[in-house]
């Protein structure tokens, strides 16, 4: 059997506590989201134009995927965890 080489030295292990996961940003980040997607599609009922409510999905999936990734790769970038 031969040796596989790796890019990583040694295996990696992450940790996180409760804490590092729901701090006030993300607690606010879990109940402004939805809220305000609940009131702009209420809004879209109440004007008869709901076709807008799947611009207003497409706009939020995009959006947190470009957010998402931004946060990460700076976070690489700072960590020096990058090839």
């Amino acid at each position: 059997m031969k040796n596989i080489l790796s890019i990583f030295p040694t295996s990696v292990l992450w940790s996180a506590d409760i804490s590092d996961v729901f701090t006030p940003t993300t607690i606010s980040a879990i109940v402004a989201v939805p809220s305000g997607i609940f009131i702009s599609f209420f809004i879209a009922h109440l004007t008869h134009k709901t076709e807008v409510t799947d611009i207003i999905l497409g706009l939020l999936v995009c959006g947190q995927d470009a957010v998402s990734d931004y946060l990460l790769i700076g976070d690489w970038y700072f960590k020096e965890d990058y090839w």
